[in-house]
This record gives C-alpha cells, sequence and structure tokens, in this order.
C-alpha cells in the first residue's frame, strides 16, 4: 500500500476524479457486508426504502455473511 504523505493534495486529486467521472446528482452504489444470521438486514432495507433502491443479496460461500 502507497501512502501519500500529503494527504489534502490526495484528496483534492480525488475529488476532482470524483466531479469528472460523475454526473451529480447521480446513483451510487452502498456494499454491506452482514452476518448471515443478522436480522439487521431488515433495518437496513428499512432505511433506504424512502430511495426505491433495489437490493442484490449474495451470501459467502461458507454461507457465513450476505453482501
Amino acid at each position: 500500500m502507497i501512502i501519500n504523505s500529503n494527504h489534502e493534495e490526495f484528496y483534492l486529486g480525488f475529488y476532482e476524479k470524483l466531479r469528472n467521472s460523475q454526473k451529480w446528482p447521480g446513483e451510487f452504489m452502498f456494499k454491506f457486508i452482514l452476518d448471515g444470521q443478522s436480522k439487521n438486514l431488515v433495518n437496513l432495507k428499512k432505511i433506504f426504502n424512502k430511495y426505491s433502491p433495489i437490493f442484490k443479496l449474495k451470501k459467502s460461500k461458507k454461507k457465513n455473511f450476505k453482501v
């Protein structure tokens, strides 16, 4: 991992790249990883309901997590 010693310069560059690569406002993808037995998925969906989200669920290979 390369660590930039000048954080302000890094984030200004990151901000410019982000601004140039997206149409604002626009869609944004979030990724959440939850314990496979967690009931937090219902709560998470409630938070985003007003935005008419599209949810895609994928279980981990060992089915310990939902992505």
